[in-house]
């Protein structure tokens, strides 16, 4: 299992379909990795996840989180602090 990291994806209808916009170390980076990498108005979401290292999943286009806490939704904008805290 990994470590502990923070994954940012796009908002699909209201759930993210994947974290596949990155992967970073914090908090703090996710939110702006998030606030780059969509635009003003967008939703994305932001999870802190300990993700399956198993070797089946080597070269998969997503491998599946084993642990998962702290998810998240923002609105992209000046503050992106208009969180919304969901079950993880």
């Amino acid at each position: 299992m990994s470590p502990w990291r923070w994954w940012v994806g796009f908002d699909e209808d209201g759930e993210p379909e994947t974290y596949n916009i990155g992967e970073v170390g914090s908090r703090v980076q996710a939110i702006a990795l998030g606030q780059r990498e969509t635009r003003a108005g967008d939703r994305f979401w932001i999870i802190e996840a300990r993700s399956s290292e198993d070797m089946r999943h080597e070269g998969a286009d997503s491998v599946p989180f084993l642990r998962k806490r702290n998810r998240e939704s923002f609105v992209n904008g000046p503050t992106a602090a208009g969180a919304e805290s969901a079950g993880g």
